[in-house]
């Protein structure tokens, strides 16, 4: 899938590719995922992208993702920088009794649902320099 990201992006569209992508890795069940793993997976022509469009994709996913890991996502994801920044998925529904699993994915989605609405209403307003392309 191709998501045009740059920077005029609003974040609340990338997060409506980036966040599905996490639920993926979920259920993949991966205990991290790194943010280069992501927009590669993202964005089909990343290999011909030229650094500054790289730097700033990387930028806003990594936004995304501090926000996800501070708000809606807490109790599932954790934003971490070593071995690189990426999230450490720490709580996954997968591993919960079979009774429990749909409740808690129902709570994933609607979690998803609501990162990407503050996103797009300024509710969820990031705290973080979003125009610098390397705000690590």
């Amino acid at each position: 899938m191709f998501v045009p990201i740059d920077q005029d992006s609003e974040l609340w569209e990338v997060a409506e590719v980036v966040m599905p992508k996490i639920l993926e890795y979920m259920a993949e069940r991966r205990p991290f995922v790194n943010v280069e793993e992501i927009c590669q997976d993202i964005c089909v022509t990343w290999g011909i992208m030229g650094e500054p469009a790289k730097n700033q994709s990387r930028s806003k996913i990594k936004n995304i993702l501090r926000e996800a890991t501070r708000q809606n996502f807490r109790p599932y994801l954790r934003w971490t920088t070593r071995p690189r920044d990426g999230v450490g998925i720490i709580a996954n529904p997968l591993d919960l009794k079979p009774d429990k699993r749909t409740a808690a994915w129902r709570k994933l989605r609607s979690a998803q649902r609501d990162l990407i609405e503050g996103l797009r209403t300024g509710g969820g307003q990031l705290q973080l320099p979003l125009d610098a392309p390397n705000s690590d």
